[in-house]
């Protein structure tokens, strides 16, 4: 009998395109090309009335306006996107915004050690199971959203089969489908995070369970075990978060307890279903868990004093006020909080070609330059009554750019035959998300910033991805690459590049 992987042929993946209206120009909005028309009419008028001379003004004014928006880098960004960041970023300094302080000498109340930023108006409650476990819940008071954080194990891949990984793939695709069924959905972030294995939790048990009895060698072979492989593994934890907003939402313990009883029915049968996506044993997060990993990623040298704590048995309460930075400095290429600096990255183009089921393995998995990494998948899946009205309306678009001109562009005649092949999938019952990928680095401040900043912007590119740091907004991608539920759209004024 042939061994069935030996004739394998790997799937593949690909077809995504980037979601918007065409304008007449290259790279404008229909937005922007009727802002554009206004504009031509009232040098039209002044040219009319005031003569050809007055109306050089208004028509160089419009040309600066067109060039701004219309020439891009390779990042899809605009000469205006780039001045609106340099504008935020002198805003923030002069308005003292890049600075935070907490802790008992600081302007917060009581003391506390309080989250800065996107989570300062963030709480945490802690609502219980049908079984009796308590569970976080996550409430964004200024959204008036709320996260339920599961707490997953994946095994990896070394020891599973192609075939098995393309049907958990499959099951991943379908979760994701049926995500957009659950009631007042926002967005569904995957986190991943690598960190060097302190040793402390391995030493714990096993010291636990050395029987007083037992031989001297048997002891002494232990502790060389311990010894040599304190400081040398990787630990490599996982979270999905699911963030709803209801639409008559209550704020406080009435809006939490409102969340749960609609939601807590369901948390079990996620919970399963991820198990076969490859999440291994998939199960709720409690308060103190998140609370301590939060704790770590703002402060991470009391990383060994809690694992030392826990792997002692002793208990490990932290509250939620008290989980922030003590200082924390938001600069323009990097963020700073205690005895560490982290720079974060965001996905601006999607992998153009077919891709395999490994193709993020080089931004994942853990590497020797760079100390601590998070990686953040958001996804926001798209009601099923809206997805043929976006698809249709992606394949107008496309048709609409393929047309411009005499001979369209290799690039227009990808996204008109990607937004074809969308539009088929969805006939045949496929879901529709907007997706994006954020990655944070973090090291100590006596560490080589250069090496790391050189080692991390070196990943995307082996996994196919276009990213770019979050320049003036670092402190805004920290959080949102810790799993909390922030999304960073939902804070943003400005038209999003996003990735269909």
């Amino acid at each position: 009998m042939s061994d069935p992987d030996s004739v394998y042929s790997p799937r593949t993946y690909g077809h995504w395109s980037v979601p918007g209206s065409v304008g007449v120009l290259k790279g404008t909005t229909l937005g922007q090309t009727l802002i554009g028309i206004i504009g031509l009419f009232v040098v039209v008028l002044v040219m009319t009335f005031k003569g050809v001379l007055d109306a050089l003004i208004p028509f160089g004014v419009l040309l600066a306006w067109i060039a701004m928006i219309v020439f891009r880098d390779k990042d899809q960004l605009s000469v205006s996107d780039r001045l609106m960041e340099r504008i935020g970023f002198m805003m923030k300094s002069l308005q003292g915004q890049r600075t935070f302080r907490s802790g008992p000498l600081s302007r917060v109340p009581h003391g506390n050690f309080r989250l800065p930023g996107l989570l300062a108006d963030s709480r945490m409650w802690a609502p219980v199971d049908p079984w009796g476990n308590e569970c976080a819940l996550v409430e964004h008071r200024s959204l008036g959203s709320w996260s339920i954080i599961i707490n997953a194990c994946p095994p990896g891949v070394g020891l599973i089969k192609p075939t098995d990984i393309d049907r958990q793939i499959g099951h991943w695709g379908n979760w994701l489908a049926n995500s957009a069924d659950i009631p007042n959905i926002e967005s569904v972030q995957c986190v991943l995070r690598a960190a060097p294995d302190t040793g402390e939790l391995l030493a714990g048990e096993v010291n636990r369970r050395v029987n007083p009895a037992a031989p001297e060698f048997a002891c002494q072979v232990m502790s060389d075990v311990i010894r040599e492989s304190s400081g040398t593994a990787s630990s490599v934890h996982a979270w999905v978060v699911i963030t709803v907003k209801p639409r008559k939402g209550k704020a406080g313990k009435a809006g939490a307890e409102a969340v749960w009883n609609q939601l807590s029915q369901s948390v079990q049968g996620w919970c399963e279903h991820l198990g076969w996506t490859g999440m291994g044993v998939a199960r709720p997060a409690t308060p103190s868990e998140i609370a301590e990993m939060v704790k770590i990623a703002y402060d991470p040298l009391s990383e060994a004093l809690i694992t030392e704590a826990r792997a002692g048995g002793a208990p490990v309460r932290i509250a939620w006020e008290d989980v922030g930075p003590s200082a924390a400095q938001a600069d323009w290429d990097s963020y700073r909080h205690d005895s560490h600096t982290s720079q974060t990255i965001g996905m601006t183009l999607a992998p153009r070609s077919l891709v395999t089921s490994r193709v993020l393995e080089p931004l994942l998995r853990p590497h020797l330059q760079i100390p601590m990494k998070r990686v953040a998948l958001v996804f926001t899946p798209i009601p099923p009554s809206s997805t043929p009205e976006v698809v249709e309306k992606e394949r107008d678009h496309a048709d609409q750019q393929a047309s411009q001109g005499r001979r369209p562009s290799g690039r227009a005649q990808k996204r008109q035959m990607d937004a074809k092949i969308a539009a088929d999938e969805e006939a045949r019952g496929a879901g529709l998300v907007l997706f994006s990928i954020l990655a944070t680095a973090t090291w100590s401040n006596d560490a080589d910033a250069e090496a790391v900043k050189e080692a991390f912007s070196g990943l995307p590119p082996a996994s196919h991805l276009r990213m770019r740091p979050l320049f003036n907004a670092h402190d805004s991608g920290f959080a949102a690459t810790l799993p909390l539920g922030v999304c960073l759209g939902h804070y943003s004024s400005l038209p999003q590049l996003k990735a269909m």
